[in-house]
């Protein structure tokens, strides 16, 4: 039976079991009823497409109801659905188009947005199903409340661990990271990796009886971008060492500029790659195990 062989009557109870079948797919991800909407909601060959939202491509109603409980199951949301325009194609097939807005509250993140649904619906023995879906969005307020802070206490962090003559803690900053002396280094010039940076400042960076290369590194000048959507960010600022020791006075040594990249790496926020581009040199005779020339 076609579209034309579909009485009104016939109709009008598909679209109102269809609307239905919508409210229910936002009502068991809101309240996390993950086993019912695997079981009344999809097809089991339920294909969707939801790379408009940041996600992927799926072709089984498992792995899409999978992918939900983990991406949503940790946290709050809630969808509004409307403006529903449902075509029947016949007596078993049904097209449907929907406007949603969602607000998404997460452990390290907060989501408003707004999109459409662009599904098809087949009709089964369990009544009707959704049997595709793709998901495009109009805009997408996406923001971690404290990135920012984050990156802030990873570039303070630096400074901290570096005047207490923590070398070791220094590296593990760099766990997912590296450090590089010029901004087009390749990735085989740049110190990559905790051994990597522990062994050069072991090897670079004097220390004192005390356990400390007697400095102070301050960091000023703070500028930061994050983009909140990708988990990334970018940093820049400025440094300047001082340093005192029994036979140097209280002097600034050395000042330059860092410019960060950072991402979040498994829920973390870790250094991507630490640029220092040296300013000013002045006396570091009593800081490096080397002779740097500006």
């Amino acid at each position: 039976m076609d579209a034309k062989e579909v009485d009104a009557i016939a109709r009008l109870v598909a679209i109102e079991e269809i609307s239905a079948l919508k409210a229910r797919y936002w009502r068991c991800i809101d309240n996390k009823e993950w086993t019912e909407l695997r079981a009344t909601v999809f097809t089991d060959d339920f294909a969707a497409d939801f790379t408009g939202t940041g996600g992927g491509t799926y072709d089984n109603a498992d792995e899409v109801v999978a992918m939900l409980e983990q991406a949503l199951g940790g946290g709050i949301s809630a969808h509004q659905g409307g403006a529903g325009e449902i075509e029947v194609l016949s007596a078993d097939e049904a097209t449907g188009t929907w406007a949603f807005l969602d607000h998404i509250e997460q452990p390290d993140y907060t989501l408003d947005g707004a999109g459409r649904y662009y599904e098809t619906y087949r009709r089964t023995s369990h009544g009707w199903r959704i049997a595709t879906s793709r998901i495009t969005r109009q805009y997408a307020n996406f923001v971690r409340p404290d990135a920012e802070a984050r990156v802030a206490d990873l570039i303070y962090s630096y400074a901290r661990r570096i005047d207490a003559g923590d070398y070791q803690g220094v590296a593990e900053l760099f766990t997912h990271g590296a450090i590089a002396y010029s901004a087009d280094a390749p990735q085989n010039e740049q110190v990559a990796g905790v051994d990597a940076v522990l062994a050069t400042y072991q090897a670079t960076t004097r220390l004192y009886p005390d356990g400390t290369p007697r400095s102070r590194h301050l960091t000023t000048n703070l500028s930061i971008d994050v983009n909140h959507l990708a988990g990334t960010a970018t940093a820049l600022s400025y440094f300047t060492v001082l340093q005192q020791t029994d036979d140097l006075p209280l002097q600034p040594i050395i000042s330059g500029n860092y410019t960060d990249t950072f991402a979040i790496v498994e829920g973390e926020w870790w250094f991507s790659q630490r640029h220092i581009e040296v300013g000013q040199i002045g006396d570091l005779s009593q800081h490096l195990l080397f002779e740097l020339k500006g």
